[in-house]
């Protein structure tokens, strides 16, 4: 994978998810209905506390960002209204990554939680559901809490 197919997470990056996130919060508190874009804040969020790169094109790569020795991350993303963490994970990638990170965003999408496990790990996990997506809470039952 070469520079060009990666994006380093700038301030001009961070301005601009900020007004993302403004403009997130004023549609959800007009209509009642989240927007999605809470994956791809996620994937900025995550990428910009871990130091990853994010690529560009992560759905045929099959993971979201890089670290600067090449270990490939999927970032999984779940924003938390009412303070209960429920739903389950979207599908998790076939294509080979060395880790998954899941985010726990509060209300106003800042982080409050991220959760790391290996692509075998998860992978197994995955397997047990049609549809390889597994509950938010076993999902963290098997992972490591990051930042403890």
């Amino acid at each position: 994978m070469n520079d060009k197919n990666l994006i380093k997470i700038t301030p001009k990056i961070r301005r601009t998810v900020k007004q993302l996130i403004r403009v997130a919060i004023d549609y959800r508190n007009v209509t009642g209905r989240n927007p999605g874009v809470t994956g791809e804040i996620g994937e900025i969020l995550v990428s910009d506390k871990l130091n990853l790169f994010l690529v560009t094109d992560q759905i045929n790569a099959g993971f979201d960002a890089v670290n600067s020795i090449g270990k490939k991350y999927q970032i999984k993303t779940r924003l938390i209204i009412g303070g209960k963490i429920k739903g389950r994970l979207s599908t998790v990638s076939k294509h080979k990554f060395d880790f998954a990170v899941l985010a726990i965003l509060n209300e106003g999408y800042q982080i409050i939680e991220m959760y790391k496990i290996g692509y075998k790990k998860l992978s197994q996990l995955a397997e047990k559901y049609k549809r390889r997506n597994p509950p938010v809470k076993e999902f963290i039952k098997n992972a490591k809490k990051l930042g403890e």
